[in-house]
């Protein structure tokens, strides 16, 4: 069976805190640095796996550094049926070391082992492996600022048996109606699967001929399972008016299905000038009829047709 792994580039640093420098310029960096930043897994219940995480001091005072695994918590709205448990590898690993000290500029190698249990149920799993650094307020340097921020490994695995990836499109959310651009919409994705899936597509904008005037990439993100995920695009109508349509076109998973949404219409039109301008019109109409006698009157005078009544 083929395996669809999909890989995202998160940035992982949390700030924890900041320790203030005493110059008025002071130069900020990162405590730690560790790779691989992600790691992707394909895994058997109730077989080890292992691999090597490296984890690196960049700063100029040794680091006490304390490791911990965590479950990794979607950003995405989870679905009604969702359970995290079924998800959360966190318990799946052991770390050796987990806790030791780091010299400045040396780089220590963890071995990490991932243990899933024998009734692991198939699909998508996981974690996030976390390394803290514990930096003493004296050993500070008064020119550089050090983020006392942990880092960490995004574990995505894997466990082999039925895996499931579907996901469905929810309607294009777009202001039905707007003055000017650029023009914000929304794409809802449901990944009901047991695995996570990594969309590729775009957002397809027509003219009133129907016409193509401009597409939209998707971002890049995975949308793990048993979530919803609302991607962004915005469209830069550069000064186009009238009406349009949009169409979202997406394919996912190992045998590149398709997904499209329904057209939804929506206006650029500049109704407050345009209500602006008709309101002066129209105050210059009824002024114009309530004194066209007047106006008639004059215009007589002005020819030497007689005086004005």
């Amino acid at each position: 069976m083929k395996f669809y792994i999909g890989v995202v580039i998160l940035c992982l640093g949390i700030l924890a805190g900041t320790t203030a420098a005493q110059s008025s310029t002071p130069k900020t960096q990162s405590a730690l640095a560790v790779s691989p930043a992600i790691t992707e897994q394909v895994l058997s219940p109730g077989v080890k796996t292992s691999l090597v995480v490296r984890v690196t001091n960049i700063t100029r005072i040794p680091l006490p550094i304390k490791a911990n695994v965590k479950n990794l918590a979607p950003l995405e709205t989870l679905l009604s049926n969702a359970d995290k448990s079924t998800y959360d590898a966190s318990a799946w690993f052991s770390l050796e070391p987990a806790d030791f000290i780091l010299q400045p500029n040396q780089t220590k190698e963890i071995t990490i082992t991932i243990l899933p249990p024998a009734r692991a149920t198939p699909g998508g799993h996981y974690a996030t492996i976390y390394f803290q650094p514990l930096i003493p307020t004296e050993a500070l340097s008064p020119s550089t600022a050090y983020l006392n921020a942990r880092v960490g490994v995004l574990a995505f695995l894997i466990v082999r048996g039925e895996i499931t990836e579907q996901a469905k499109l929810g309607s294009l959310q777009v202001p039905r109606i707007k003055q000017f651009g650029p023009i914000d919409i929304k794409l809802p994705v449901t990944n009901s699967g047991n695995v996570h899936v990594l969309p590729d597509g775009k957002v397809t904008i027509r003219d009133y001929r129907g016409k193509v005037v401009s597409t939209v990439p998707l971002s890049q993100g995975l949308v793990l399972p048993k979530t919803l995920r609302q991607y962004k695009f915005t469209w830069d109508n550069k000064g186009r008016l009238g009406y349009y349509t949009a169409q979202a076109e997406l394919t996912y998973g190992t045998d590149k299905d398709d997904l499209r949404s329904s057209r939804v219409g929506f206006w650029i039109l500049p109704w407050l000038p345009i209500a602006v301008t008709l309101v002066l019109v129209m105050v210059l109409a009824i002024f114009v009829l309530k004194t066209r006698k007047r106006w008639s009157a004059a215009w007589k005078v002005l020819k030497g047709n007689g005086p004005a009544k």
